[in-house]
């Protein structure tokens, strides 16, 4: 009945709503990996190139699921509960999860192309799936850190530069040497952010 006021009427449970919002994600996770299997299951002779693209884009998938769950949940719950207006933070890191499954049904979507004509050559469909897609991901990866730890992770700005470079040379390369390049971009990001975080806590440890 008319409208609300976000800092009194809407009651957010911040570890209820991460954990929703971390479902929905595990849920796109899986639905990456289950096309890929599933184009794999279509196919009555598996060669090299098709069982290497299955390979690649599974690696490509536990590499984004590091990425986003390398920011804890709890961040994200204590976040919620302290702010002045939780309704409202509630509703933006709700709405970048909507952003983030969607930038993977794409990632799904390429995988799935890749598997089935490893070899062939990037058309401009092929090139917003295979590379547009772990854009938008990183990109809704970055402003879900910024809102949960108030960071801007430079890894994922480095990669994302990485990936619109490979863009412009995309037409030169097939399938799956541009899949496997995307995703050691990804790969590249998770090590970092490994190393990083322990040299943060080696920092704190010796504060």
């Amino acid at each position: 009945m008319g409208r609300s006021d976000s800092t009194k009427d809407w009651t957010i449970d911040g570890h209820h709503l991460t954990e929703r919002s971390q479902l929905f994600v595990i849920i796109a996770f899986g639905e990456t990996i289950l096309m890929s299997g599933a184009s794999l299951s279509e196919i009555e002779v598996w060669t090299t190139p098709i069982v290497l693209a299955a390979l690649i884009s599974f690696v490509g998938s536990l590499a984004m699921w590091w990425i986003y769950f390398d920011t804890s949940s709890e961040a994200g719950a204590e976040k919620i509960m302290k702010v002045d207006n939780p309704g409202l933070l509630g509703l933006k890191y709700h709405s970048i999860h909507v952003i983030l499954v969607g930038a993977l049904i794409l990632c799904a979507v390429g995988d799935e192309l890749v598997v089935n004509h490893p070899l062939g050559y990037m058309s401009a469909s092929d090139v917003f799936v295979i590379i547009v897609g772990p854009i938008i991901y990183l990109i809704a990866n970055m402003v879900y850190k910024w809102f949960t730890c108030r960071i801007i992770a430079k890894s994922h700005t480095v990669a994302i530069v990485a990936l619109v470079v490979l863009i412009l040379f995309s037409s030169y390369l097939n399938l799956i040497v541009c899949n496997a390049l995307s995703v050691s971009i990804f790969v590249f990001i998770s090590i970092y952010e490994v190393v990083d975080s322990k040299k943060k806590v080696h920092k704190k440890i010796k504060e």
